[in-house]
């Protein structure tokens, strides 16, 4: 049988933890009883606990799950409604480690201050039925402009574009970027913007992705290189 995990910060290594009260609410409605084991993580390390109602008795303190040997940032102009909380959800399983709002010219959705911390709940949700211990970043949107500044930042970085060719990735890299444009494609200022700053185009396939799709797949690659 599964156990159910739940997100908890500042959680003790031993003792009595007093669940925050969602958390306590949520449990009940899933049925479980008092005594029950449950699991926790604290976005570091994971823990086994008894659940006790409004409190919880910590069992056990171990290592993160997440097995993770590359930190991929995805930056992605976001798509709409349901279909973004789609791409959180999926891209927080594939082990992604941060997300980042891309503003292009062609891009339509710019997430305010208080859509990110809907969609970190979402990444959060996802870490617990999934199992990963660490929490995506969501961050601020970022011009394409000011992105492609910092991609001296990272080992490597690439962009899908029907222009690329089949990914290849160094054995070094440890940071990638991941960059993925709106519904309409990146412009050609944009794409030559890109290409200057050092950028490897990748295709994804010989067919036109929606957005979301197209995140998941460059995530799904960059973990299996």
């Amino acid at each position: 049988m599964t156990t159910s995990r739940f997100y908890v910060e500042d959680i003790p290594a031993s003792g009595s933890l007093t669940l925050p009260s969602e958390i306590a609410r949520h449990a009940r409605a899933l049925r479980i009883q008092e005594g029950t084991i449950i699991g926790l993580f604290d976005g570091k390390h994971e823990y086994q606990a008894r659940f006790q109602g409004a409190t919880a008795d910590i069992l056990q303190k171990s290592e993160s799950k997440d097995q993770s040997s590359a930190q991929i940032t995805l930056a992605i102009a976001f798509p709409k409604g349901s279909r973004l909380d789609w791409l959180i959800e999926k891209a927080t399983e594939l082990g992604v480690h941060t997300i980042i709002p891309l503003i292009t010219k062609r891009t339509i959705v710019q997430p305010r201050e208080t859509k990110v911390e809907r969609l970190r709940k979402l990444a959060i949700a996802a870490c617990e039925q999934c199992g990963r211990t660490t929490i995506p970043r969501i961050s601020e949107p970022v011009p394409v402009d000011k992105l492609l500044v910092d991609v001296t930042h990272y080992d490597t970085c690439v962009v899908a574009d029907f222009s690329g060719n089949k990914l290849l990735l160094p054995k070094i890299a440890k940071k990638i970027l991941a960059i993925v444009g709106p519904e309409g494609g990146f412009t050609s200022e944009e794409l030559e913007n890109a290409k200057t700053a050092g950028c490897t185009f990748v295709n994804l396939g010989q067919t036109t992705l929606r957005t979301e799709t197209a995140g998941v797949a460059i995530l799904a690659l960059l973990r299996g290189a």
